[in-house]
């Protein structure tokens, strides 16, 4: 009972210690289109936020995105994603910045008349901005999400806030 009690003590202070180190890092608007698997040939409009923050040198992510493909005369599917993302940066130069992410997340489909689909998924994300001064950036942001369901597409001009 002693090793156990003092394995988790071990275990919380070394947590506690990780997340003390954490830094809100920025803060990221996008807009672009989407696409899924199955609705090859119909692309949407969406939007995605996410908020991020910084310990040493591992970024966390939570990213939420929404998104509409629709034909001309009706509604085809509403896409609602929201995921945890754990990445890397990398600056390319002083002003330009790459950063890799890959997470867990849930998405949902709901298509007209017909019931909503859920599931697990899989994002992976790139985003490639510029630095224009201290505190803002602007880039593009492709993603991928892989589920159970369909895979879901999409790419983001963003405009990005750095704490």
């Amino acid at each position: 009972m002693l090793f156990k009690t003092f394995f988790l003590v071990l275990i919380f202070t070394n947590v506690n210690a990780q997340i003390n180190t954490l830094k809100l890092n920025s803060s990221s608007l996008g807009i672009g289109f989407y696409n899924s698997s199955a609705e090859s040939n119909r692309i949407g409009l969406g939007i995605n936020f996410d908020i991020s923050v910084k310990g040493k040198n591992n970024i966390y992510s939570i990213y939420a995105g929404r998104a509409y493909l629709i034909n001309i005369n009706e509604f085809i599917k509403e896409i609602l994603e929201f995921n945890f993302t754990y990445g890397k940066e990398v600056y390319l130069n002083n002003f330009i910045v790459a950063e890799g992410h890959i997470g867990v997340g849930y998405t949902s489909h709901k298509a007209s008349n017909t019931e909503t689909h859920s599931a697990v998924g899989i994002p992976i994300r790139l985003k490639l901005y510029v630095k224009f001064g201290k505190h803002f950036s602007m880039g593009v942001n492709p993603n991928i999400n892989i589920n159970t369901f369909e895979r879901v597409l999409s790419g983001h001009l963003i405009f990005q806030h750095h704490f």
